[in-house]
């Protein structure tokens, strides 16, 4: 997935964490089966979950999501929600 793995370089992260986070948010976004297609081959949809995993790459504090859910069907909603729970808690601290 060289778009999650440029995204990290872009954060100047060292290697290590490049590789666990890249892995850590291809595996929570259920984009595994992905990796070896070209971006444009994606759904609007799986564009839309890498998105946001590209977004989460450096652990931001703050994550502004402008319309989050559009482009998404009802299963990638949910778990984009789910993600979004689990990423809240462990930002406060709170993780389960």
């Amino acid at each position: 997935m060289r778009n999650v793995l440029k995204t990290c370089l872009d954060h100047n992260l060292d290697s290590a964490t490049i590789q666990a986070r890249s892995e850590e948010l291809i595996q929570a976004f259920h984009l595994t089966e992905y990796c070896d297609y070209n971006v444009s081959e994606y759904s609007g949809g799986v564009a839309r979950r890498l998105d946001i995993a590209m977004s989460m790459i450096s652990h931001p504090k703050v994550l502004f999501l402008d319309e989050p859910t559009v482009g998404l069907d009802i299963e990638s909603r949910q778990m984009n929600s789910h993600i979004m729970s689990i990423y809240n808690s462990k930002i406060r601290g709170k993780c389960e």
